[in-house]
């Protein structure tokens, strides 16, 4: 069965021919459904870009050392972090731009909105570490411009990847400073990026915070992301696992949990309400999943827009588990009356 962390995109269900209650098709059983006339697609998770803008400031170089060993900087210890992160292979369906700031022209917004590295599938180490190779940490944090340039990239790629989920990583670890960059104009430019993603063209923002940069917390508030992944500081070893396992999180929190809905076959329609969702856990057994428009604390699914649906929407609670095991699958039961509290 294949992996909820697919590569996704809108499935083209034209092959199975069974869409809605048609009688003719042949019954499934042990989905937990009941008998009735259904079939089966496979499930692929909407695609993810991640838009990286990274904190090259001076400050990223002050030293650390682990138990008074060899010192490493802030920088090194980071990089080795996001580097895993992008050549590991189960990044697989994940896609990745890299900018630093500062820029040359440090307040010029377009100068941050050009990637360094372009969007870029991953896993795929060699154009990001080559990036790194020829970037150093020096300069100040201007933050304002740097975040309008990842959003505004974001923005674009959004636009051009139509049904993709873009969000911009901003990885920094110190206060706004140049080019009348403060906390709150940073999230007055989070959320506006944020504020149009309910309209299928904003991006959220992840803020990952190198120390103790507790401000911060007010740009990933904005951004619509709760608030930022503080990553430690002091152990280059351990300021390396932490900025892995926050990137971690973040593309458990975005991936895996939304499926585009099937297209119909020429002159046929999809019943809405024929539709279940069916996980199969790895060495389990087919679970359908209920529906659950309020995605109560048992987790379900929901269509993201009962009227004119266009994506199947996991529950967090439910998300959690699918998340949890990389191995399970998702697949869409068409023609089997929705189970779950669909009206």
């Amino acid at each position: 069965a294949a992996s909820p962390h697919g590569t996704g995109g809108a499935h083209d269900a034209t092959t199975v021919g069974v869409f809605g209650n048609d009688t003719d098709a042949t019954a499934e059983a042990g989905t937990g459904t009941g008998s009735c006339a259904s079939s089966f697609v496979q499930a692929s998770a909407l695609p993810l870009m991640l838009v990286f803008m990274f904190d090259r400031s001076g400050s990223m170089a002050d030293l650390e050392s682990t138990d008074g060993g060899p010192k490493e900087s802030k920088w090194s210890a980071c990089v080795t972090g996001l580097e895993a992160f992008l050549g590991d292979p189960s990044s697989v369906g994940l896609y990745a731009s890299l900018q630093f700031f500062m820029q040359p022209d440090e307040c010029d917004v377009d100068a941050y909105a050009t990637p360094q590295v372009p969007m870029t599938a991953l896993p795929n180490g060699t154009l990001f570490n080559q990036a790194f190779a020829d970037t150093l940490p020096d300069g100040e944090t201007p933050t304002v411009p740097a975040l309008q340039g990842a959003l505004a990239f974001a923005a674009e790629t959004r636009a051009k990847n139509p049904g993709a989920k873009v969000a911009a990583v901003f990885v920094t670890d110190g206060e706004p400073n140049g080019c009348d960059s403060t906390i709150a104009n940073a999230a007055k430019a989070a959320a506006a990026a944020a504020g149009s993603a309910d309209a299928g063209g904003g991006a959220p923002t992840y803020v990952i915070g190198i120390g103790k940069v507790k401000s911060l917390d007010a740009i990933a508030e904005a951004g619509a992301t709760g608030q930022a992944f503080i990553v430690s500081t002091g152990d280059p070893r351990q300021t390396a696992v932490d900025f892995r396992a926050a990137l971690g999180t973040i593309r458990g929190s975005f991936l895996g949990c939304s499926y585009p809905i099937p297209r119909a076959p020429a002159g046929q329609t999809l019943d809405f309400g024929a539709v279940n969702v069916v996980f199969t856990p790895s060495g389990g057994v087919p679970d359908t999943v209920p529906y659950d428009k309020d995605c109560g604390a048992g987790g379900g699914w929901h269509y993201d827009d009962p009227g004119n649906p266009t994506t199947i929407e996991i529950c967090p609670a439910r998300c959690a588990t699918v998340e949890g095991d990389p191995a399970g699958s998702i697949a869409l039961e068409l023609g089997c009356a929705t189970v779950g509290n669909l009206r």
